[in-house]
């Protein structure tokens, strides 16, 4: 079980922000008045959760979600064609259109779907999705290169690197897969899109003075920075930094010694083990 890393004020926390954290799900649970349904659909450790849950599921937020079950969702809303938060009732299936598209396109789990209707591409958005490389490699003059300097698919990188007059440095600033290029080029860094980089915490380190605290509140990287710097912490984006939790590790000590105890338990109190102690002059009462 994950939990709330002990020096954080829970009065401080933003609700809605921490339905987005993936390590929020176990502290969601024990306190159902925090769930929000319309930002717990992005939450890709709340799939299940959700699934038993479909009539409140956001599902245009949910389009962002990157579970890997969640074309087999959206299939199932293509085919019965129900859509959630969509005006229009009884929907065909002719109006595919009017899924969230937008958000399909930049869900690398959702590329077969994508694949399947190249008709509904929105091609700023499937400029960031790391799984749509040979789409965008066929379409090159489609790429929309602030969106794609986001793409944090190493083959993204290095058609990156070999088009340098394309770069968005704000974007590619945020990119962790990017890091080697972006400590080739330190003069073109942007330091408000590197606060967000969690491959950057080494950069960061050294330009404190110069990064956006905005940015580095949600930078996973950074806790032990924010943990010192408590008065500079952003709480939106602080909510949505997955390391805040952490794994509950006298939890698991006692629910493994639990297990360990059972089935020494199971093995000492076998029925033919007691059956040789009784043999062998132990009485029942000894036991």
């Amino acid at each position: 079980m994950l939990t709330l890393l002990p020096w954080i004020d829970k009065s401080k926390l933003v609700s809605y922000a921490l339905n987005i954290n993936p390590n929020a799900i176990d502290y969601l649970l024990s306190k159902p008045i925090s769930i929000n349904y319309e930002y717990i659909s992005y939450n890709c450790n709340a799939y299940n959760f959700l699934m038993n849950h479909k009539d409140l599921i956001n599902t245009w937020n949910f389009a962002l979600n990157t579970n890997k079950n969640i074309e087999e969702f959206f299939r199932a809303i293509m085919n019965e064609s129900k859509f959630d938060k969509v005006k229009t009732k009884n929907l065909k299936k002719k109006d595919l259109s009017l899924l969230p598209w937008n958000h399909i396109c930049q869900n690398p789990s959702m590329i077969h779907i994508i694949n399947e209707n190249p008709e509904q591409i929105r091609w700023s958005s499937l400029s960031k999705n790391k799984a749509a490389i040979s789409i965008l490699k066929q379409n090159f003059d489609r790429i929309h290169w602030p969106e794609f300097c986001l793409n944090t698919s190493p083959e993204a990188i290095e058609i990156i690197k070999a088009n340098p007059d394309k770069i968005d440095w704000l974007s590619l600033s945020t990119n962790p897969s990017a890091i080697e290029y972006i400590e080739e080029n330190m003069n073109k860094i942007n330091y408000w899109g590197l606060s967000w980089n969690s491959a950057a915490i080494h950069i960061i380190e050294k330009n404190l003075e110069r990064i956006s605290w905005m940015g580095l509140s949600a930078n996973p990287a950074a806790i032990h920075i924010l943990k010192q710097n408590p008065d500079k912490i952003d709480w939106l984006q602080f909510s949505t930094n997955p390391s805040i939790f952490e794994y509950d590790y006298q939890s698991l000590s006692i629910d493994r010694t639990y297990i360990l105890l059972e089935e020494l338990m199971m093995k000492t109190l076998h029925p033919s083990r007691i059956e040789y102690w009784l043999n062998n002059g132990m009485s029942i009462d000894d036991l």
